[in-house]
């Protein structure tokens, strides 16, 4: 054997051990869990992870009785989100990671760095910053409001 073939066998044998790597990397990751613990991150967490999962009854769960036009059930909120795909931008390229929150008194603020990947190239991302509202409820923290993952109608 050529000595140009053994160099070939051998970057064919570490590609197919790279993609093997790769395949085991995303089949033993963990799915993503939900937070038991009562905080507004935890709050925030939850809901966002239940709308990426479809869960609407778990999101509707995590919203205040208080808001004004509060979906009745989950058949209704999953409504909302297809009438405002806008605000529900709920794609395969998006990364939502919770970067900080204030709490004062019985209100807090979280907010979400938001990073959606665009175009060809791996470095063509976008980050903004999403800010949900919360109140403290007898049963825990519940959203009241955002800007983003939020319908308008919600407000009104």
């Amino acid at each position: 054997m050529r000595k140009t073939d053994k160099y070939l066998i051998a970057i064919v044998a570490g590609i197919v051990l790279l993609v093997i790597a790769a395949f085991a990397f995303v089949l033993l990751s963990p799915e993503p869990q939900y937070r038991g613990d009562d905080t507004p991150e935890a709050t925030v967490h939850n809901y966002l992870l239940a709308l990426q999962q479809e869960d609407f009854e778990r999101a509707l769960s995590e919203l205040s009785q208080d808001v004004p036009n509060r979906p009745e059930d989950s058949s209704e909120m999953e409504w909302d989100i297809t009438e405002y795909p806008w605000q529900f931008e709920l794609q395969d390229d998006t990364s939502l990671i919770i970067v900080g929150s204030r709490i004062t008194g019985e209100r807090a603020i979280v907010t979400v760095a938001e990073t959606r990947s665009y175009g060809i190239f791996p470095g063509d991302v976008s980050t903004q910053e999403i800010v949900m509202r919360l109140k403290q409820e007898e049963n825990g923290w519940k959203l009241i409001g955002g800007k983003s993952y939020w319908a308008d109608d919600w407000e009104k």
